[in-house]
């Protein structure tokens, strides 16, 4: 998900997209903890951004999309299981309210129950997610091939 996002944010070249479990805040990512308390987070980006959020700041937000969603024009759907343990929903929440306030073309579907791995979810949540996802790129890819089934 946190790559579909920062893929859109810099190139208009795709006419639709799915983000499912992902995220685009790598300071608000910070704060993510594992049920045990294990600040899984914290450690994940510092590896990933080679220092801390208090020396390499930049970075951190360089490599967040948030801040670059302003430039999304790509229809976008986001799917993301409620109860999430690895990126948590606020996090997808975060980026349907600011596509919503800067007037894109967002849908969000948030999954009751369920965690990260949609392979794990319930069959009818599973049949509901691949439809969803179907039915976006029916809407806008149709006519790509010439075939308008």
């Amino acid at each position: 998900g946190y790559t579909v996002l920062a893929l859109l944010t810099q190139s208009t070249r795709f006419r639709a997209a799915v983000m499912r479990g992902g995220h685009g805040d790598l300071v608000a990512a910070l704060g993510i903890l594992e049920p045990s308390g294990h600040a899984f987070g914290l450690l994940r980006e510092e590896g990933r951004m080679k220092g801390t959020i208090w020396n390499a700041r930049s970075r951190y937000i360089a490599n967040s999309p948030i801040y670059e969603l302003d430039r999304v024009h790509t229809p976008l759907l986001i799917i993301h299981g409620e109860e999430d343990t690895t990126i948590p929903v606020f996090l997808a929440d975060q980026i349907f309210a600011s596509l919503q306030r800067l007037g894109q073309n967002v849908e969000y579907a948030r999954y009751g129950g369920e965690n990260h791995t949609e392979a794990r979810w319930a069959h009818e949540n599973q049949r509901d997610y691949l439809k969803r996802m179907i039915g976006w790129f029916q809407t806008y890819l149709k006519g790509d091939s010439g075939d308008d089934r």
